[in-house]
């Protein structure tokens, strides 16, 4: 499982790393100039670690995520 978001020109990724096989460095996706896109990969243990603690699903379905 990923779940993947973009805030204001800052794109953040969550995997599962009982589904992927290796830790995913932080990397850029920018598919027009106009459209910059780096990526902050958070890569956690288990699909608990993907929904639970840092974030809050809202009612309209965005996750928001935070540090603690």
């Amino acid at each position: 499982m990923m779940i993947s978001y973009m805030i204001d020109g800052q794109g953040y990724l969550v995997t599962n790393r009982e589904i992927i096989s290796q830790d995913i460095e932080d990397f850029e996706y920018t598919p027009r100039p106009e459209f910059p896109g780096p990526f902050t990969i958070f890569n956690e243990p288990d699909e608990v670690g993907c929904t639970c603690n840092n974030n809050m699903i809202c009612i309209t379905g965005i996750v928001l995520f935070w540090k603690s």
